[in-house]
């Protein structure tokens, strides 16, 4: 009676789950996917897997390695806002499963600095600064519309958070500023 007692609790703990307050599930069972848990306590299948997403906004920082339209080197850090939409969590979940940064968010901001930075010279990213911002954001907003149709994720704002070019035009912009 001990062991079927024992194997009783486990099974019961086995079978429940909690999703936190600010985040929403997906489950499934070998591989099939069951349907959606809100936030709370659930009794679930105990060969069921709960895949969690956060619904609150997250941040994506990335670096990207680039050239600019006068061909100088561009090393430019970004930090991306977005948030995954709670009422089309399951074809998300059927789109890219746990992988949502890895295949979507990532590339896209890749793109992005990359087509926005080579069209301006190293001069015009650091004065046009804000207009760059705009432009990856756009682009930013397409890539995942594009990589991912539907209203799964809202992307949302986007920094630009350092621009690093190479030692030798650093150095010429010094001895330039320096001249001058």
């Amino acid at each position: 009676t001990a062991l079927v007692t024992l194997f009783v609790v486990v099974a019961a703990l086995m079978s429940m789950t909690t999703v936190g307050a600010t985040q929403i599930a997906v489950v499934t069972t070998f591989g099939s996917m069951n349907g959606t848990l809100s936030p709370g306590l659930h009794f679930i299948n105990p060969f069921s897997e709960v895949h969690t997403f956060d619904t609150q906004t997250q941040k994506e920082s990335t670096e990207a390695k680039s050239a600019s339209k006068d061909l100088q080197e561009v090393s430019t850090s970004v930090a991306l806002n977005y948030s995954v939409n709670a009422e089309n969590i399951a074809g998300l979940y059927l789109a890219v499963g746990d992988s949502l940064v890895t295949r979507i968010i990532d590339p896209s901001l890749q793109e992005s600095i990359k087509a926005a930075t080579a069209k301006y010279t190293a001069e015009e990213l650091i004065t046009k600064r804000a207009v760059v911002t705009e432009e990856i954001l756009s682009n930013v907003k397409a890539g995942v519309e594009e990589r991912l149709p539907g209203a799964h994720v809202t992307v949302g704002a986007i920094a630009i958070t350092n621009f690093d070019f190479s030692p030798s035009f650093n150095a010429a912009i010094e001895k330039k500023v320096t001249a001058e």
